[in-house]
């Protein structure tokens, strides 16, 4: 055990690494559609490398060249995906294919990134639109349900509806494997295109946790807990039984990390606030309207349709259900901050919990086209709202 010392940072990153940055859409059927990545020893040698930083007011980040980013970003090395300096990796333009998931009544559907990189069957319009919205999200929101089903296309057509005499285009920036300082990103690369309204669409289950290795490299913060045999935990989960890995991914694994660390709640906590402090802080700059949504995990909002996966990762973690609840306090504590300071908040959770119907896929638990649609119009009332109906 003597190597135990010298690894312990790497072990607490993998937990995390571990069930985020993702290559989701593989085209492999039904299963859980989440790609672990195990990058302990680069993410060690890069915080080792930072080491102490001088902080100034507002943000800390410093350039990851497509080295570094593949450290922080596995998926950047998959053909779909190509480096970007400020998003850190994007969708490859232009990219197309196939995509299988046998849940979908469909069966199956065609992906299509336009020239742009965006998430879309056409290529960006040639006059600016009355009303352009710019989306950024993780998996969620790049949707594992046609491009037509997503809730970026289902919120132009609702957007077009309600005003026949304005143009619209809601452009999905969202790619598997993001998190807050993504999204940041997107809002930089794009904010050229001068859109009206910018939707940050946060997926509770896990962006909390995958902001932090990040915040710890940029801030110089140390990730050590004490921790010690976490990976085998979560390789056990992962395998526990039907649904335990789908349920550790989009949630359970978050529940269990801020249950045993409140070092990495605190930090996952600062990271949330100080990311998306500076893109409000951006878009008010820029004139942009700042919607800050929040897309709740199946964990959370509907629990009975993954009670099983649930309570076999709980065991595994040796937890209960009593010992639940803290992905919940985190979205609480976050949202009400950011609401307190001025921002446009759309929880989903009062939504997705008084639906009579799922909202997730069972076999990956990524929302599914019913729950596109709820996103679509809980997003609408915002956004007629910021932009003045």
């Amino acid at each position: 055990m003597k190597w135990l010392p010298r690894i312990l940072v790497a072990a607490v990153v993998a937990a995390v690494c571990v069930l985020g940055w993702m290559a989701f859409e593989r085209s492999r059927g039904d299963s859980s559609g989440v790609e672990l990545v195990d990058v302990r020893q680069d993410v060690e040698r890069l915080i080792e490398e930072r080491g102490p930083v001088e902080r100034g007011p507002g943000l800390t980040r410093v350039p990851l060249d497509e080295e570094r980013a593949q450290s922080f970003f596995p998926s950047l090395k998959h053909d779909r995906d190509v480096y970007d300096p400020q998003t850190y990796f994007r969708n490859r333009p232009n990219f197309v294919a196939p995509r299988q998931f046998k849940e979908h009544p469909r069966g199956e559907w065609t992906i299509r990134f336009n020239a742009a990189g965006f998430k879309s069957d056409r290529e960006l319009l040639e006059v600016a639109p009355d009303l352009r919205v710019l989306v950024a999200g993780d998996s969620h929101s790049e949707g594992v349900v046609p491009t037509e089903e997503n809730y970026c296309s289902l919120l132009e057509t609702l957007a077009l509806e309600a005003h026949s005499e304005r143009s619209v285009e809601v452009l999905n920036a969202s790619r598997g494997g993001y998190m807050l300082y993504n999204y940041l990103g997107v809002l930089e690369k794009y904010a050229e295109l001068e859109p009206q309204v910018f939707v940050m669409a946060v997926f509770g289950g896990n962006d909390f946790t995958e902001t932090v290795p990040l915040y710890g490299y940029f801030e110089g913060e140390s990730l050590e807990d004490g921790r010690e045999g976490w990976g085998m935990k979560v390789a056990l989960s992962r395998r526990a039984g039907p649904g335990s890995g789908q349920a550790l991914a989009q949630g359970m694994h978050q529940e269990a990390l801020f249950h045993y660390s409140p070092r990495w709640r605190e930090l996952a906590l600062a990271a949330s606030l100080a990311v998306t402090r500076e893109a409000a802080r951006q878009c008010a700059e820029r004139g942009i309207a700042f919607v800050l949504l929040y897309i709740p995990p199946a964990t959370d909002a509907q629990p009975e349709f993954c009670a099983e996966g649930i309570a076999q990762v709980l065991e595994v973690f040796g937890m209960t259900a009593a010992d639940r609840g803290a992905t919940e306090r985190m979205a609480d504590e976050y949202l009400a901050t950011m609401a307190a300071e001025g921002v446009k908040v759309v929880d989903l959770r009062p939504a997705f919990r008084a639906a009579q119907e799922p909202l997730y896929w069972r076999a990956d638990l990524h929302i599914n086209t019913a729950g596109h649609r709820a996103v679509a119009r809980e997003l609408h009332r915002a956004v007629e709202e910021v932009v003045g109906g």
